[in-house]
């Protein structure tokens, strides 16, 4: 059941990725959408949301959500061609 809301949210991008033009800001405001949905499933209120992009890496953020002294990180890889989101994954 997990796995079919996350693959429906996933599906959900794609598809907003889709219709807008592919540029580095949508791309960014993608990820960050994406790893922030998936956090607040696990039942997150980040007080801070930070996203960083991987220049040794391309095409792959970090995006980091801070409580009060936790911090909860997720990596997310994109597809900058096709303006879509690959991979989600919660960094332990």
């Amino acid at each position: 059941m997990f796995h079919k809301i996350i693959m429906t949210l996933i599906s959900l991008f794609t598809i907003t990725t889709k219709a807008q033009p592919c540029s580095q800001k949508v791309i960014s405001q993608n990820a960050m959408q994406s790893a922030l949905y998936l956090e607040l499933l696990n039942n997150g209120r980040p007080l801070t949301k930070q996203l960083y992009s991987l220049s040794s890496q391309l095409d792959t953020y970090i995006a980091i959500f801070s409580y009060s002294g936790v911090q909860s990180f997720w990596k997310i890889k994109v597809n900058s061609k096709t303006c879509t989101i690959d991979s989600v994954i919660k960094n332990q």
